[in-house]
Order: structure tokens, then sequence, then C-alpha cells
């Protein structure tokens, strides 16, 4: 079910298409929301009308608080690119900052969430169930050969790299490609944790309280519906990553600088600007 977080992750990424109008955007993400979850749940219309209804509620009662909590993150993000250096402590806040943000995402979604998880059909369960497992087999296949995993980790990357900053160099290039390297037990012990916890919240279908806070629970990264061992692995990932990200930083040109300052401006104005 990992398909659910389309519905939280639209309203970040909306504010990620920085060529395209931000309020044209926002309006459209309940449609693309609802429709990516459709693929997978197989609707019948009038539960596709639903969820739609609720998705397009809580997206139209939080523009405001989402509107206010991005332009505070925007800020804090202007003010560190004129520093060339960031400390380790800094990059842990602003990890520790964006599971803040999953967290409150997942808790201005709780409502749409709640129509899809209680009013959850048999036959909506069968057909994610079905989704999920091809979807399961491709990525497990991707994740059994190191270097198909490496080169589709980097196009994603480089894509990130070059929509933000313009440009992306060989050593940034090579920092990641040594990342996924570093993290690649990882990556399938995280596929492994999201097939696992699909099977407990379709264990808990015939009590739904319980399935959908244990959704609530798996969509804010809360660390409680982690095994030790995962849980483990998860925070050595997060270590790794807050170095990555360090390393990254320090390795930016003068020109991604200036890209990252322009982006941001243009970036924060249209957030300004949404009505």
């Amino acid at each position: 079910m990992k398909i659910l977080s389309r519905i939280f992750l639209s309203i970040i990424l909306v504010f990620s298409f920085s060529c395209t109008k931000l309020e044209t955007a926002y309006n459209f993400a309940p449609r693309l929301s609802t429709n990516f979850l459709d693929k997978y749940f197989d609707f019948s219309s009038d539960r596709y009308d639903k969820v739609k209804a609720a998705i397009e509620k809580d997206f139209k009662d939080n523009k405001a608080l989402f509107k206010e909590s991005l332009v505070k993150r925007l800020t804090a993000l202007q003010e560190l690119n004129g520093k060339k250096e960031l400390t380790a402590e800094k990059v842990d806040e602003i990890m520790k900052d964006y599971r803040v943000l999953q967290a409150e995402v997942v808790e201005k979604f709780k409502p749409s969430l709640r129509e899809l998880i209680i009013n959850m059909t048999q036959e909506e369960l069968r057909h994610i169930k079905k989704e999920s497992e091809e979807q399961y087999e491709k990525n497990f296949e991707t994740l059994n050969d190191k270097e198909k995993l490496i080169k589709k980790q980097m196009k994603t990357f480089e894509r990130n790299m070059e929509s933000i900053f313009d440009d992306v160099t060989a050593e940034q290039e090579k920092l990641f490609s040594d990342f996924v390297e570093q993290n690649y037990s990882f990556y399938k012990a995280q596929l492994e944790f999201r097939k696992s916890y699909l099977t407990k919240l379709e264990s808990l279908f015939n009590k739904k309280e319980e399935m959908f806070d244990a959704a609530v629970k798996y969509y804010s990264g809360d660390n409680s519906v982690k095994s030790k061992e995962f849980l483990t692995k998860h925070l050595e990932f997060q270590k790794n990553l807050n170095v990555f990200f360090q390393k990254l930083w320090i390795s930016l040109n003068d020109k991604q600088r200036e890209e990252f300052r322009k982006t941001l401006v243009e970036l924060k104005k249209e957030i300004e600007d949404l009505k």
C-alpha cells in the first residue's frame, strides 16, 4: 500500500513544478491523486466520487497551512544557500524537519485516508494486492542487479539535480553512485519491509480502525511500526544520507548555487501568490 503515500506526496511534489503555474498545479493535484489511486484500487464510480471529494476537501482546507509551512522552509533554505559549509548538525536538523513535514502532511490528510481505509471493499483489497505484488516483483528484479539499481537511481538523481541546480558534476555523480552502493543492502531491506507491512495491513481488514491507525503510523514514518532489525538499518541509512548531503552541499559550485538561489526565489514567490 505504498501508493497511498501519493495522496500525501502530491502536496509536496506540486511545489516542485517550478516551471508550472502553482495555482493550476495545486488545483489539479487532487484529480492526479485520485486517478493514481483508482489505478491500484479499481474504484466503483460511487467510491471514486467519494474518495475524490475527500481528497479535494483536504487540499482545499489545508492550502493556507501548507503555504505558510513551505514559505517558512524555503526562507530557511535561502539563508542556508549563502553558506558554503554545512555542519553535520545542520544537516541532521534539516532532515528531522523533513520528517516533521511528512508527519504534518499525513495529519492534514487523515480525513481522506480514513475515507479510503474505513470504506475499503474486498474487491479493492484484492486489486491493490495484485497490483502491489506485480510492482514488488519488478522492484526486486531491479534490486537483484546492483548495476541496474545504481543506473536507475542515478537517472533520478541527475534529473533532480538539473531541475534544482541546472547541472550535475562528475564529482557529484560519483558521490551519489558511492552512496547507493554503500546502502545497497538497505534498499532491499526497505522493499521487504514495505511488502511485509502491506501484509500486516491486509490482516487488519476486518478491524478497520486498527488498519487506519496502522496506516497513519506507517506513512508518518513512525518508528514503532518497524522491526528492531529494520529500524537499525534505517537509522544507519539516515546517518549515511546525512553525510552524503553534507558532501553534496560542499561540492556545489558557484553556478549551481546561483541557480538554486533563483529556483528558491521563483518558487517562494509562486507559493506566496497562491490564493
